[in-house]
């Protein structure tokens, strides 16, 4: 892990090597190349140090930004946590620290050991280390995605589950009681993360039209894609493109608007 500043300067690093035996690791030890930790995702906690998921040692490292020591070992084979009311995680990805304080990630949980992949958020207590499981989110039918996904908590409450490997549904929106509000699906293609972000789309190109002719009628289809923020449309006509009057105005309806 490397911290850079503006000048592209390390200000700090962190090796595995330095603070975590290669013995902790559950990957095969005579596999080549040996990820002995895979590290997936850095978080910057509440307090300025680092938390590290490393999938293969099915572990959430807490790290001191100062000095580079390990502060406390959640899960894996150094587990220093008694979990309340779950049996932990597996090969999981993406850890974050919420802004009430809990921990966010996905459980991909590991293949033969009979758990589905989920979505789970953790109330974690440093201070007597312990962890009590809030909510978990599964798919329906629960399935298992062993590597890549993500969970992601959104600004309305809301939570994302992007399932990785593991397809149809790839990407989950659920509310605030756990149920399922939107989903994606597909049969050939897998997603190494899904986010849901606020987005406005301004389009460089014009709008496109298309009319079509019956005896006493011209059809009008229009669209505009790529934008946003469009609400309706305005039809303007006449005899000289110079000089034309409003005919009529159109809300936008879908991505293709209609009038006659």
């Amino acid at each position: 892990v490397q911290e850079v500043d503006e000048d592209n300067f390390a200000v700090f690093q962190w090796s595995s090597w330095d603070e975590i035996p290669i013995t902790d690791t559950y990957a095969p030890l005579d596999s080549n190349p040996l990820r002995y930790i895979h590290c997936n995702s850095i978080e910057e906690d509440h307090d300025g140090n680092l938390l590290l998921s490393s999938r293969n040692l099915d572990e959430i490292t807490k790290i001191d930004r100062r000095t580079g020591e390990i502060i406390w070992r959640m899960g894996g084979r150094r587990n220093e946590f008694y979990f309340l009311n779950d049996d932990g995680f597996s090969v999981q990805h993406d850890a974050r620290r919420l802004a009430n304080g809990h921990i966010t990630l996905y459980d991909n949980a590991e293949q033969g050991k009979n758990k589905p992949s989920r979505g789970v958020e953790y109330r974690v207590d440093e201070a007597n280390k312990t962890v009590f499981k809030v909510a978990e989110y599964l798919k329906t039918p629960e399935t298992n995605g062993l590597y890549m996904g993500n969970t992601q908590r959104l600004a309305n409450g809301n939570t994302i589950v992007g399932w990785g490997s593991s397809r149809s549904p790839i990407y989950t929106e659920f509310d605030k009681n756990g149920h399922r509000i939107l989903e994606f699906s597909t049969d050939s293609l897998v997603s190494y993360r899904a986010f849901r972000f606020p987005w406005q789309g301004y389009p460089t190109w014009p709008p496109v039209l298309v009319a079509q002719l019956e005896i006493n009628k011209v059809h009008l289809y229009f669209s505009w894609n790529g934008s946003t923020e469009t609400t309706g449309y305005k039809i303007f006509g006449g005899r000289d493109k110079i000089k034309l009057s409003l005919l009529a105005t159109v809300s936008k309806d879908g991505f293709e608007t209609t009038y006659s």
